[in-house]
């Protein structure tokens, strides 16, 4: 959350407050010397009520603090819990610890709850136990299965690609009739979680348009490997979907995906994290 914008600015990105049947109003978030924030409700709002929902585009963990104090607000100002839509789920990964990680998934959650939160909707989640440590969860497959196929549409492939059998399992429901499916193999270190290697199952067509189809993608690295295997296999070009895609994907540094010109032609996802701009990457679905 940037600093540097006056107390009269409003932050329009991470706390989209909406109303029911579309009304929006909004929260003004500024910053104090200290770090802490003043936040402020719309008072040019016609009615001048507290909404009864908040959309949450997470972009760090500092923003939780005033989900707490906004969803409060809008108790006390309303009388009822209000709800929240929150497509993407921090601390997902943590679904499972080891060697004396940290359970923040379930810790995060234990909090969220204690909001009280009428209804959390989130957007594909990157697996069931976040959906089960949640109270009141909704989670938004209508809308998944709307924003793959219009991925679908608009590349136009010759077949799918998931990068693991999980993934697979996970989409099936949305895998148009007749569409020639691949998946992939990883093999992994897992002290280190380095991707080793990746075989892929099922036969590619000579040339074949592919789109491959995961949840979340930080760096790229399980796409990157899977596209660069698909091409040694004979396939063209080349595209993915993610519902998740983080900022990190661009990074000059470790960011893999567009490391090697046309190895993967385009990528398209959703607003739920990322913020960045690449004309590569298309945002097809908005909350």
């Amino acid at each position: 959350m940037s600093s540097s914008q006056g107390i009269e600015s409003y932050n329009e990105t991470l706390f989209q407050v909406k109303e029911q049947f579309m009304i929006r109003s909004r929260y003004a978030i500024t910053d104090f010397p200290d770090g802490t924030h003043l936040i402020k409700f719309d008072m040019h709002d016609e009615q001048h009520i507290a909404p009864n929902a908040i959309t949450w585009l997470y972009e760090s963990m500092s923003e939780f603090a005033d989900i707490a104090m906004i969803a409060s607000n809008i108790s006390e100002n309303r009388g009822k819990s209000p709800m929240l839509t929150m497509p993407y789920i921090p601390n997902a990964r943590m679904d499972r610890t080891k060697n004396g990680e940290v359970f923040t998934l379930k810790y995060f959650c234990q909090m969220l709850n204690a909001m009280n939160f009428s209804e959390v909707n989130v957007f594909d989640p990157h697996s069931d136990v976040s959906v089960a440590l949640l109270n009141h969860v909704c989670v938004m497959r209508p809308q998944l299965k709307q924003v793959i196929y219009k991925a679908i549409y608009q590349f136009k492939p010759d077949m799918l690609y998931f990068p693991d059998v999980g993934a697979l399992k996970r989409y099936a429901d949305f895998v148009p009739k007749d569409t020639t499916v691949l998946y992939g193999n990883k093999l992994r270190d897992w002290n280190t979680g380095t991707i080793l290697g990746l075989d892929v199952v099922g036969d590619v067509k000579p040339d074949a348009r592919i789109l491959m189809i995961d949840d979340i993608c930080s760096y790229g690295g399980t796409m990157y490997y899977s596209a660069k295997k698909l091409k040694e296999l004979g396939a063209g070009d080349t595209a993915m979907y993610v519902s998740h895609c983080e900022n990190s994907i661009l990074d000059p540094e470790r960011g893999k995906i567009f490391s090697e010109p046309g190895l993967i032609s385009k990528v398209y996802t959703t607003n739920s994290i990322f913020t960045g701009h690449d004309d590569r990457i298309e945002i097809i679905y908005e909350f």
